[in-house]
């Protein structure tokens, strides 16, 4: 078993116990729990244990620390990140609080948990919102295509149609030829015979502008199921599908590079502005991306505002330049909606594969994993920013997901080269 695997398991021992009131057996398992988990870098497993051993303070009556470890663990979240978590911590103030009579800092804190509590609502009900939009996306394709495949199968039937009337054609002319040289000269068959080759070659060419509509009716088919019906940019379908036509050969000194871009802050323009506005954005941001980019280079819907851009056969250096590129025109760049300049910038978190030229280290998905380690640094730098992973100096023992769960720790280590337009966020993550 895993040191992480075992650590959950403690945790949800722990959360039993708790439920049960044993209090005593629950800090028992937490001082186990903080014996194990010394030195971890996992930002989400510290707060849980801070959560729940604030939670453990209160049952046993011990308030004073009940309330210095929630506050201590107040301390450690940041924006919306873990809600559930500001939730209990909060609830667990409210009450020791309460229970020590100082009622003003109780209610205080009762009214953030509330305030919390509503948020955390929202932010379910907005993911549930972006599912039904996506499955009502992929059912109007759907249907498209249906409608596409329909109108293909009508051609088909009406270009066999078409064969078999020259068929018939053919055989009446032969019919008739027969007649012909019984009643005519030889001079009335070479006619009949050129006239013969003509009607068969405009029919061949009709055959052939109906093939050449087929074709292209077909390639629409594609396109559809390949591309995002809001932006224009490609879909995760396309990616599964075409991804190893972007990977580097063994030959290739160059690296393919895997971006994922977020837009900052765009559930506040779709509060604030409205989501026809969010919509003109993700277009207009699209389109400033496709004018940056190389002509080979690759961008892909993700979900919601996030997307992922493939950059093949490219070095480190230049994928740099780029994308600072990018970072410099959507700052710049006037998004209007309704008369309304709307101010936009977006955080990146890039890797290149392959990480490691003679080690496989991670494969294409795990990849981009690493790569979303890498956009969680530059937003947690302050946004509108870059952050990428270009090297590694790892030995193969290490597995795939101890490399994007330890990242942090690697790179500290000196095991993971990591680049930024910001020094202050690089000084951050080295130190």
């Amino acid at each position: 078993m895993s040191k992480k695997v075992y650590i959950d398991l403690l945790i949800e021992k722990v959360k039993v116990k708790l439920k049960l009131g044993k209090f005593g057996i629950a800090q028992e398992l937490l001082n186990q729990i903080n014996q194990v988990n010394q030195g971890s870098q996992i930002q989400h497993t510290q707060l849980v244990i801070k959560v729940l051993q604030a939670e453990a303070y209160l049952q046993a009556g011990m308030f004073a620390k009940a309330i210095l470890m929630a506050q201590d663990g107040l301390q450690s979240t940041f924006h919306t990140r873990f809600l559930e978590e500001q939730a209990q911590l909060q609830y667990t103030l409210a009450s020791s609080f309460a229970q020590i009579q100082d009622y003003q800092w109780a209610h205080l804190y009762l009214k953030r948990y509330a305030f919390t509590q509503k948020a955390l609502d929202l932010q379910k009900r907005n993911n549930k919102l972006l599912q039904l939009e996506a499955r009502f996306d992929f059912d109007q394709q759907r249907q498209q295509l249906s409608l596409l495949e329909k109108d293909n199968a009508l051609k088909e039937q009406k270009i066999t149609q078409q064969m078999q009337a020259i068929e018939n054609t053919a055989l009446l002319q032969q019919r008739v030829i027969l007649i012909v040289v019984l009643l005519f000269t030889l001079l009335f068959f070479m006619y009949w015979r050129w006239q013969n080759k003509r009607t068969l070659k405009m029919l061949e060419q009709q055959v052939a502008q109906r093939t050449q509509e087929l074709a292209i009716r077909n390639k629409q088919l594609q396109a559809l199921s390949y591309t995002d019906s809001l932006t224009g940019a490609y879909n995760r379908h396309f990616l599964f599908t075409h991804i190893d036509e972007y990977l580097p050969t063994e030959i290739l000194t160059e690296s393919t590079i895997m971006c994922l871009i977020d837009i900052d802050f765009f559930k506040r323009v779709n509060d604030t502005y409205g989501h026809s506005a969010g919509d003109t954005v993700l277009k207009s941001f699209v389109t400033v991306l496709k004018q940056t980019i190389r002509q080979n280079d690759v961008i892909i819907r993700w979900g919601g505002e996030e997307f992922l851009l493939l950059m093949p056969n490219i070095s480190r250096d230049s994928a740099a330049e780029i994308l600072e590129r990018i970072r410099v025109n959507i700052e710049t760049y006037e998004f209007i909606d309704n008369d309304i300049n709307i101010p936009i910038t977006a955080s990146f978190g890039f890797t290149s594969y392959p990480l490691h030229r003679s080690v496989a280290l991670l494969d294409w998905e795990q990849t981009i994993e690493l790569a979303d380690v890498c956009l969680y640094m530059s937003k947690n730098g302050g946004r509108n920013a870059w952050v990428g992973v270009t090297e590694a100096n790892i030995e193969n023992t290490l597995s795939a997901e101890e490399i994007v769960n330890g990242t942090k720790q690697l790179i500290e280590q000196g095991k993971l080269k990591v680049i930024s337009n910001r020094e202050d966020i690089l000084s951050t993550v080295i130190n």
